[in-house]
C-alpha cells in the first residue's frame, strides 16, 4: 500500500536530521557559487539590454534617438566591461 505525503515528509526531516551538519568550508562554496549566479543573471540582463539597443539602433530614423541610443549602448557597454574584472 502507497505510503502518505506526510510520512514521506516526516521520513525526509529524520532523514536530514541525521545527516552530518554542513561544514563553513562549503557555504563559502555556496555563497561564491550564488555570486557567480548572480553575476551572471546580472550579465545576461546587460546583454539583452544591448542587443534591444542595437536593434532599435538600427531602425532608428531620428537623430535624437539616435545619439540616445548610442550613449545608452556606450553605458551597457561600460557597466559589462566592469562585471568582466
Amino acid at each position: 500500500m502507497a505510503r502518505g505525503w506526510e510520512s514521506k515528509n516526516v521520513e525526509e526531516q529524520m532523514s536530514q536530521a541525521t545527516a552530518p551538519a554542513p561544514d563553513a568550508n562549503q557555504d563559502e562554496k555556496r555563497s561564491r557559487s550564488l555570486e557567480e549566479q548572480a553575476r551572471m543573471r546580472q550579465r545576461r540582463g546587460i546583454e539583452l539590454g544591448l542587443a534591444k539597443l542595437r536593434n532599435d539602433l538600427l531602425q532608428s530614423t531620428n537623430a535624437r534617438y539616435t545619439q540616445q541610443i548610442e550613449a545608452a549602448i556606450r553605458d551597457l557597454e561600460a557597466q559589462l566591461a566592469q562585471l568582466g574584472e
